[in-house]
């Protein structure tokens, strides 16, 4: 994932400003110090559960954290809505079936209905790919903006 490094660069900010450790900020995000380490150091990608655990607790743009852009909003946003009511609203706008998104895509069918009726949520990468095809912020994705 080509935001991994923009993505920890800006966690570790906020801590910076915060002064607290890894050690503490997993504790606050109810994570593991080794994976929340893991993802600052750029071994591993970030999970969706610790991005939104990041955004919800910084009170952040997950676009920004992300490095997708460089100015952070200066709004708040709302709670995280279920990912499965976004999706079927983000099909429903834009006018396309979830067999279209597939092929455009090159998504499994068992991916989407999973995504469609809220037995997974997308990886980050896929959050990412989804707002560009859809035209919209992560966030929006998140149910974090309307």
């Amino acid at each position: 994932m080509k935001y991994l490094s923009k993505f920890a660069a800006r966690v570790k900010e906020f801590m910076q400003d915060e002064n607290i450790s890894v050690t503490e900020l997993a504790k606050q995000l109810n994570f593991n110090r080794v994976t929340l380490s893991g993802v600052l150091n750029g071994n591993r990608y970030p999970s969706t559960k610790l991005l939104i655990a990041i955004v919800c607790r910084y009170e952040c743009s997950a676009h920004y954290v992300l490095g997708l852009t460089d100015i952070p909003p200066d709004r708040k946003f709302t709670q995280v809505k279920p990912f499965e009511d976004v999706f079927a609203k983000c099909l429903s706008e834009n006018k396309i079936s979830q067999y279209k998104l597939q092929n455009d895509l090159h998504l499994s069918h068992a991916l989407t209905y999973n995504w469609l009726y809220g037995k997974s949520v997308p990886s980050v990468a896929s959050l990412i790919m989804l707002a560009e095809n859809f035209d919209c912020s992560v966030d929006y994705l998140l149910g974090r903006e309307n």
